[in-house]
């Protein structure tokens, strides 16, 4: 059992060879409760430390070991590309041999659920949902759901740039209209923990593993394509 802890809020989460549990409480009422089968389990949303097993240059892609049936897909527009400071950086995409190396262990997130032959689809792009915000660890940007009002909007915005952690990005939900900002802290405090519960892990462990299970809704996916 797992548990990731800040101020009163704790998830824990229970793993055996049946079914994953997952209870989200504030203090000692339960928020949240899931229950998911093994067997039928999705992984769209899952984080692993994977291990890069082949890289193709002729397709700019790679073939990632995250510990399932097949290697995930990981294409050159969906890898984390390094900033590198130049205000003049160049518009031509990085070769991925150039960014990847055979044998690298590396973080991914699935995008897409692996069909028939194919295996599962990754991105190094991380994202973390909350109930009104989603974290980018890896990303410096701000976006507001588009569901929003135009006024919301900027008032939302107004108050995430001053709550957004440095280096980090975030995804401002439409579940946030009519937020507070004790609300919306709060909500990125919880995301701030979980990540740091994901690095611990990371660094306690060894590819292939899976590093944080997702309980993803349709609403969080919509908002990460068109925030």
């Amino acid at each position: 059992m797992e548990a990731t802890e800040e101020k009163e809020r704790m998830i824990l989460i229970s793993i055996n060879d049946f079914e994953i549990r997952v209870a989200l409480m504030e203090g000692l009422r339960l928020v949240e409760y899931y229950v998911e089968d093994i067997d039928k389990r999705r992984i769209v949303g899952n984080i692993y430390l994977g291990r890069v097993k082949d890289i193709l240059p002729g397709m700019q892609s790679a073939f990632i070991d995250i510990g399932l049936e097949r290697n995930a897909f990981l294409f050159i527009n969906d890898v984390l590309v390094p900033e590198n400071g130049n205000a003049n950086k160049s518009k031509a995409m990085p070769k991925i041999q150039n960014l990847l190396n055979k044998n690298q262990e590396i973080m991914v997130q699935v995008t897409r659920e692996a069909v028939e032959k194919k295996g599962a689809r990754v991105t190094t792009q991380l994202s973390l949902p909350g109930r009104k915000l989603v974290l980018l660890p890896y990303s410096g940007s701000l976006g507001i759901s588009k569901r929003l009002e135009q006024s919301e909007r900027e008032r939302l915005h107004g108050i995430c740039k001053s709550l957004k952690p440095k280096k980090m990005g975030l995804i401002v939900r439409t579940a946030a209209e009519n937020a507070t900002v004790e609300e919306l802290k709060n909500d990125l405090d919880y995301l701030q923990s979980l990540w740091r519960a994901i690095t611990k892990r990371r660094e306690n462990s060894s590819s292939p593993q899976i590093v944080y299970f997702e309980l993803r809704s349709e609403e969080h996916t919509s908002e990460l394509q068109s925030h």
